[in-house]
C-alpha cells in the first residue's frame, strides 16, 4: 500500500514444528491486518529519474531489447545493471552466416 508495510512471522523461539504455515498462520494474519487500517493505492511517480533499460532477467545483466526473455525495467538514472551481455548466438546456422557475411 501507499503508506503501511507489514511482515508477519509465526513460529516458536526454538524453531520447534507449529501447525501454522504461510496460509494459515501469517498469511491471516497479515490479511486481517490490512482489511481493518486505512490504506490508499501506492503511487509512483516515473516521471522524474528513472529509465528503461532492457535486462536478461536470468543474469541481471543489460542487454538489447531483440534477446529472447529480455525484459523492460525501470531503474533511477545510474544505477542499473553495471554489465551487459548481448544475445549471443541461438544457433550454429546463426553463427555460420555471420561469419560467412564477414561479421565476426
Amino acid at each position: 500500500t501507499g503508506g503501511h508495510l507489514a511482515v508477519v512471522w509465526l513460529g516458536r523461539d526454538d524453531n520447534s514444528r507449529t501447525t501454522f504455515y504461510g496460509a494459515t498462520g501469517a498469511m491471516r494474519l497479515w490479511a486481517g491486518l490490512f482489511q481493518k487500517l486505512p490504506t490508499e493505492a501506492l503511487r509512483l511517480d516515473l516521471t522524474e529519474n528513472p529509465q528503461l533499460q532492457w535486462v536478461d532477467p536470468l543474469t541481471e545483466r543489460e542487454t538489447d531489447p531483440e534477446c529472447a526473455g529480455a525484459r523492460a525495467l525501470p531503474f533511477i538514472r545510474g544505477y542499473g545493471p553495471a554489465s551487459y551481455q548481448g544475445c549471443g548466438f541461438s544457433s550454429f546456422d546463426e553463427w555460420f552466416n555471420r561469419r560467412s557475411d564477414g561479421d565476426e
